[in-house]
């Protein structure tokens, strides 16, 4: 072997065998949120509001959504990473999740959250923006929300976004995970769909 082949094949080598890292390292980052430390997430006590509804009162049936979050309760339960006790972990599922116990849920987990802590609520469930005024408004749908009239007892966007905003300004972290989906016949109909998407 030349000394000009051999020095082409250690370049070549080289190159391969620094790819090969450079991409086993690509590959082992995660994707979606990039958290560098436990510290960035974990400061104070950390609380759950997990909330996956599939069969509804009012409103057509979705696959799922209750089981996703059951799962999603469980994964924060048994990692460590997050630091959640499992009593700090409030799972609703359809019909323990209607409006009354999502919002008295909410309000309770705020009142007891201190600077440092931090609030994740998770929603799994349907999700419509209403047509009957000129505001549009986005919903996430509880349990026992009507189909007809999402304002008697649906989950306001805006409410939450105050509520939120409110504990921010507390120097309280807050995380939000969303699985809304608009299926099937709902109030906001072929508008709120398209205002849905557009949001």
């Amino acid at each position: 072997m030349s000394v000009k082949t051999y020095i082409k094949l250690k370049i070549v080598f080289i190159i391969f065998f620094y790819f090969s890292f450079s991409l086993l390292g690509f590959s082992q980052t995660p994707k979606g949120i990039i958290l560098d430390t436990q510290e960035d997430v974990v400061q104070g006590k950390t609380r759950a509001l997990i909330v996956g509804i599939s069969k509804y009162e009012y409103v057509d049936t979705l696959q799922y959504a209750d089981v996703d979050a059951k799962m999603f309760a469980q994964y924060l339960q048994q990692n460590g990473f997050w630091g959640i006790q499992k009593e700090d972990v409030t799972l609703l599922t359809n019909d323990k999740a209607k409006y009354g116990d999502l919002t008295v849920q909410l309000q309770r987990i705020a009142m007891i959250s201190k600077p440092g802590d931090n609030l994740l609520f998770y929603f799994s469930g349907h999700g419509d923006v209403e047509t009957q005024t000129i505001f549009n408004r986005g919903y996430l749908l509880a349990y026992d929300t009507y189909s007809s009239n999402y304002m008697a007892n649906g989950l306001r966007v805006d409410d939450l976004k105050d509520l939120f905003v409110t504990l921010l300004s507390n120097n309280i972290k807050v995380i939000i995970v969303t699985d809304a989906c608009r299926s099937g016949k709902l109030a906001g109909g072929l508008k709120g769909a398209e205002f849905t998407a557009q949001q």
